[in-house]
């Protein structure tokens, strides 16, 4: 008795650590510090803003020179087929498969402007430190239509020319609910995300940002009106000759001839009506 005892106790006590650790990780947003982002400080200009990030009004950056004017440059995020393609080859030559984890890939690039030669490459003069919300496919939504994310799988990764991934230092952050990791850039490469993937759940439409992209209107259709008609010339609309003479037939208000027993036959079936009630009503009052 006292060894099922143990037994029961021992798996109870498991169970309630795979809930809590489930909760510890998926409730991200709650268990992040929240973070306010000073645009004053973070004034780089951001071009390119990735298409799988739906809350890209949220990300920032900034130069880590203060020396230099960040009016004079722009930075690129370029999130397209061969960026995707280079984290997606990166990790799963480090073990990690594409089909438990979600990957997403961003050239970076840093362009100086130059008002008589346009832009050129500046990878030299300075880097820079990004804020950058979570890709649309890294997350969940709870109940409330909040964010959730399994953090404690979350990488920052950045992959040279020649296909070499590294881990690159970053914190998540909560910015006005919105799950974001912060992180430095030191050289200009391919730069990648991957999380486990969250659980197929219906998700809910994710919250409205204070830079939402507007929802195209439909032009609603309008309510059919009732036509005025004008009064049909009789030979412009063809009729079948069955419709012409059930027509003639309501309008003829011409007398009627003797072929015709309509009238009688009326006549006839009133009166035999009126002897059976009659002949009813007396028998009725003699009994």
């Amino acid at each position: 008795m006292l060894r099922k005892l143990r037994g029961f106790l021992g798996l109870l006590l498991a169970a309630v650590m795979i809930l809590s650790g489930l909760q510890q990780t998926m409730i991200a947003k709650a268990a992040l510090s929240e973070y306010e982002v000073d645009y004053d400080v973070y004034n780089l200009w951001v071009d390119d803003v990735p298409d799988g990030i739906y809350d890209s009004g949220y990300i920032a950056a900034k130069l880590d020179k203060s020396s230099l004017d960040p009016d004079n440059y722009i930075l690129s995020l370029l999130d397209d087929a061969i960026s995707m393609d280079t984290v997606k080859k990166a990790i799963t030559a480090n073990g990690i498969s594409t089909s438990k984890y979600s990957y997403f890939g961003m050239d970076v690039t840093l362009y100086k402007y130059n008002e008589d030669e346009g832009d050129y490459y500046a990878s030299t003069d300075s880097g820079v430190s990004i804020v950058c919300p979570m890709p649309d496919n890294f997350l969940s939504y709870d109940d409330y239509g909040d964010p959730v994310m399994d953090t404690a799988s979350f990488k920052v990764v950045s992959v040279n020319a020649s296909g070499k991934m590294s881990n690159v230092d970053f914190k998540l952050v909560n910015v006005d609910g919105i799950i974001c990791a912060m992180f430095d850039v030191t050289s200009y490469v391919t730069y990648g995300f991957y999380v486990k993937s969250p659980a197929t759940t219906s998700t809910p439409t994710p919250k409205a940002t204070s830079t939402p992209t507007p929802k195209p209107t439909s032009t609603p259709t309008p309510k059919p009106t009732s036509a005025v008609t004008s009064t049909p010339v009789p030979t412009a609309k063809a009729v079948s000759s069955d419709a012409v003479t059930a027509q003639d037939a309501v309008k003829d208000t011409s007398p009627k001839t003797g072929d015709d027993h309509s009238g009688s036959g009326l006549l006839i079936a009133g009166g035999i009506s009126a002897v059976i009630l009659g002949i009813y009503v007396f028998f009725s009052k003699k009994r």
